[in-house]
């Protein structure tokens, strides 16, 4: 692969810094993070590490070609900011391969100018038939995604979501968790084209699709919408919806259409408005076996209160109120917000919501009640075999492992050296369907790469890991 002149300048500089290795750089403000995802999309690295401590990146509209994660560096007491610049209401990030987004905040809003940037999609999913990665996996933890607007003014601005996932493409696992979405001029996000151009196999606009313990304020369109295709016979991409706190966006907070076997549940629903959407309901459904339970409304302005859950009767494939929704666990309380108009929405010791959920949590984003979090603790079962980058990484001495396996079987998890000699054997047993996580500890190995590989089932997977002493 060529590689350009500046892409060598860079990488001269970052190994002069002592801060690249086989997998991972670290990436100042000062460098560019522009400048970083060409590098990585050359095959030079998988991990950008944002270093500065509230630093501000500010980058132009580019491609995901290659697997890449960004993240915050550990330890830093505020965020990295990517302040969005120069998309004139184009996709910021087009995602054509694995991307992860851990511990930073995507702003539209550049306080140096003074100016909200128009932007259309933040992260849009472009992948197609053909390409190096036909379904790229999308996760999003720990971040802020804020101040999007399609015509850069909030005011007026009808448009300009946060994900999408664009006609024609599909994803692999999509994973939003622990994040804050915040000030759109639409949806927060969406995936709702794939009756207008079917994928091509299956139907399905990802293979799976988790959001949880995330937080949604200020969005002008509907907070998550989602359409499977029209064909009714297809098996529905699994869709799991919990733990979410949803404030000041617009009447239906969730649009859901032609999607089987969807579970939403444990959400916290308050100050609703009009928005761009003029119907009077707070969440419309589809498909059999869906299901919507354990959720509070307050304030939510809907005549009808009544009629605020709706299985809706038009689809694309025929599908009409066949989801169901538990009467028994919808609410009407005041949450006890510590202060809603300014953002904060802690819940007050006294809140009648913080022990209502299904699993005996708080109700909504459970950070705001100062609860736990399990990351990609899915509830619900994988479609496909995924080997997951191990993290830290590099890592000293200890690293943790994950992965999924959509079936029951005999499996084994082992560490190799670059000879190919067998170091560790970290599972050879029968294991359930579901997602597994397991610790490595290199305290008794040299520094240098290692491979790590799962076994079974007629699969088998490879990754590669550092260890730093």
């Amino acid at each position: 692969m060529k590689i350009s002149k500046k892409l060598l300048v860079f990488a001269a500089l970052i190994v002069s810094l002592g801060i690249i290795n086989a997998q991972e750089i670290q990436v100042t403000a000062a460098q560019g993070l522009n400048t970083a995802i060409d590098f990585a999309n050359a095959g030079n690295a998988t991990t950008i590490v944002l270093v500065d401590d509230g630093g501000k990146y500010y980058t132009t509209p580019t491609s995901i070609n290659s697997p890449i994660t960004i993240r915050a560096k550990a330890g830093l007491v505020n965020k990295p900011t990517i302040i969005i610049q120069g998309s004139k209401a184009l996709p910021f990030l087009k995602i054509f391969n694995d991307l992860t987004l851990d511990g930073v905040i995507l702003d539209g809003y550049n306080s140096a100018t003074a100016k909200y940037d128009s932007v259309q999609h933040v992260l849009s999913v472009q992948a197609k038939a053909g390409s190096v990665n036909e379904k790229p996996n999308v996760k999003v933890m720990n971040c802020e995604i804020k101040n999007i607007y399609k015509f850069g003014d909030p005011a007026t601005s009808k448009d300009g979501d946060i994900f999408d996932v664009s006609t024609g493409a599909r994803a692999g696992e999509l994973l939003f968790e622990n994040t804050i979405f915040m000030n759109t001029g639409d949806e927060a996000i969406r995936a709702i084209n794939t009756h207008k151009a079917p994928v091509a196999v299956g139907g399905n606009f990802c293979t799976s699709m988790t959001v949880r313990n995330c937080t949604f304020h200020n969005i002008r369109g509907s907070s998550i919408k989602i359409e499977g295709d029209a064909d009714s016979t297809n098996v529905d991409s699994p869709v799991l919806i919990e733990h979410c706190t949803f404030n000041k966006s617009q009447r239906r907070v969730i649009w859901h259409r032609d999607l089987q076997n969807t579970v939403i549940k444990n959400l916290l629903i308050t100050n609703l408005i009009q928005g761009n959407d003029k119907l009077d309901y707070i969440i419309t459904f589809q498909g059999n076996g869906t299901k919507v339970s354990y959720v509070d409304t307050f304030n939510v302005s809907i005549p009808n209160y009544s009629a605020g859950f709706l299985a809706e009767a038009s689809s694309w494939s025929g599908a009409k109120r066949t989801g169901t929704f538990d009467v028994a666990t919808i609410y009407n309380l005041d949450p006890m917000f510590a202060d809603a108009a300014n953002g904060d929405f802690t819940l007050a010791a006294n809140s009648p919501v913080r022990t209502m959920g299904s699993d005996g949590k708080a109700l909504g984003d459970v950070r705001w009640a100062g609860q736990p979090t399990a990351v990609k603790d899915l509830n619900m079962v994988p479609i496909t075999f995924s080997l997951e980058q191990n993290y830290p990484n590099p890592f000293n001495p200890t690293t943790s492992i994950e992965f999924s396996i959509p079936s029951a079987g005999k499996y084994s998890l082992k560490v190799y050296n670059m000879l190919g000699q067998e170091i560790s054997n970290l599972i050879d047993s029968e294991l359930n369907p579901g997602i597994h996580k397991v610790t490595f500890n290199g305290n008794n190995l040299a520094s240098g790469l290692y491979l790590y590989r799962l076994s079974g089932s007629n699969i088998n997977l490879t990754r590669k890991m550092l260890l730093i002493k």
